[in-house]
């Protein structure tokens, strides 16, 4: 071991040659690769906690990037539905009529269920009768286009109920029970579920109020706001709420943005402290592995340290090449693992994505958590090694020359 091996590797002669390099530094580099196998284990541990760091960030950052396209999806701040159908054109006035409301839409809602050619019935679908051109709702469309002005038995229908249907397209038309009466839809477009599993469509208000026999009445307003804090839309829905109910409109049911997106954070950031927790444990794992390889190396490598001693080198040397070794082994496992962590992340983003919404998710590489994780690496590496390379640097020649390993 140490300076017995005479052995002349291919690294050996490559860093031979690199006489700009100075020699403590070579030396580093040429004894982080000496002990393949042990390397091998520690990078292994190093590559796996990097690799799940990165993807943590990258499976977070696809989260939110997917949360602003189901943001958009809905694009209001508040939300209320009645039991009941209402005048359509009052409810805009009453809920325009608000401080603090900007736009106010009322749309129409029914419950159906599509008939397949055998004459068995789906799960319930929840159609929206919406106005035409509005901004209160921007889908992802991935095939054929949204609903339009002068739609009648037009219909665009969800990711998940076209997957439930199976073998439909664009053109296509679908038989749909609604209030009792089968209706004849066409599919003029199909868009991606976004965070939900349930059946959806979509088609114009006039369309979907002329099939249930409500033209000119409403069951939904979606409203926007001129402030987007929580407070502000809350205080905004109970202004409403209470012009409402002096017009005699039950609400059913309620939802705001803000709420919205804190129900998420708290689903998003329990899955994301998970992984986090494991990676960190690896983490763990990956710095004693560091620490027990340099404390191995110092004691196999005790005669070359007694050499690099009778020729003068200084206690810093000493302990800067060992620190420098296990840096080394830690920039190594931040490479493989920020190249591991590409296909992982991708996997995993995609399958969060169709566990919560039966599509993968918004696949969006996070640079930022491959970096953090170079930072810690780095800082991992240093700690780890500083107590083992500062015991070899302490090391005097006396102690080197009783050494008999």
């Amino acid at each position: 071991r140490g300076i017995e091996n005479t052995e002349t590797s291919r690294l050996n002669r490559v860093l031979g040659g690199m006489n700009f390099v100075p020699r403590p530094i070579l030396l580093s580099f040429r004894n982080t690769f000496r002990q393949r196998g042990r390397l091998a284990l520690t990078l292994l541990t190093l590559t796996l906690a990097g690799a799940i760091f990165a993807t943590v960030f990258t499976v977070r950052n696809s989260l939110y990037a997917t949360l602003d396209d189901a943001l958009r999806y809905d694009s209001y701040d508040v939300q209320l539905t009645t039991p009941e159908a209402y005048d359509r054109a009052q409810m805009i006035a009453l809920a325009e009529g608000v401080e603090g409301v900007e736009a106010a839409e009322a749309w129409t809602l029914a419950t159906g269920r599509y008939i397949a050619p055998d004459g068995t019935e789906s799960e319930d679908i929840g159609i929206t009768g919406i106005t035409p051109g509005s901004q209160m709702i921007q889908p992802i469309v991935t095939a054929g286009r949204w609903v339009e002005d002068g739609d009648t038995n037009q219909i665009v229908i969800n990711s998940t109920l076209a997957d439930s249907i199976g073998q439909v397209a664009v053109g296509d038309r679908i038989d749909v029970i609604v209030r009792g009466e089968t209706v004849q839809w066409e599919v003029v477009g199909i868009a991606r579920a976004v965070f939900s599993l349930d059946n959806a469509a979509w088609t114009s208000y006039g369309g979907l109020a002329a099939a249930i026999g409500e033209d000119g009445l409403a069951r939904a307003v979606r409203l926007t706001t001129a402030e987007s804090t929580e407070a502000f839309q809350n205080e905004a829905f109970n202004a409403v709420s209470a012009a409402y109910a002096n017009a005699g409109f039950l609400i059913d049911s309620s939802e705001t943005r803000a709420a919205l997106e804190s129900s998420f954070d708290l689903r998003f950031n329990s899955l994301v402290f998970g992984l986090l927790a494991l990676a960190g444990l690896l983490a763990i794992v990956g710095g004693l592995g560091i620490a027990g390889t340099t404390s191995i190396n110092v004691i196999e490598r005790t005669r070359e340290i007694g050499v690099m001693r009778s020729i003068g080198a200084a206690d810093y040397q000493v302990l800067g090449i060992f620190i420098l070794e296990a840096v080394v082994v830690g920039i190594i496992g931040w490479v493989l693992g920020s190249v591991l962590a590409l296909p992982i992340s991708r996997l995993l983003s995609d399958g969060v994505g169709i566990a919560f919404s039966n599509a993968p998710l918004t696949y969006s590489f996070d640079v930022s958590g491959a970096l953090l994780w170079l930072a810690l690496a780095t800082f991992l590496a240093f700690m780890a090694s500083f107590f083992p390379a500062r015991r070899a640097s302490k090391l005097t020649l006396r102690e080197v020359l009783a050494y008999e390993g």
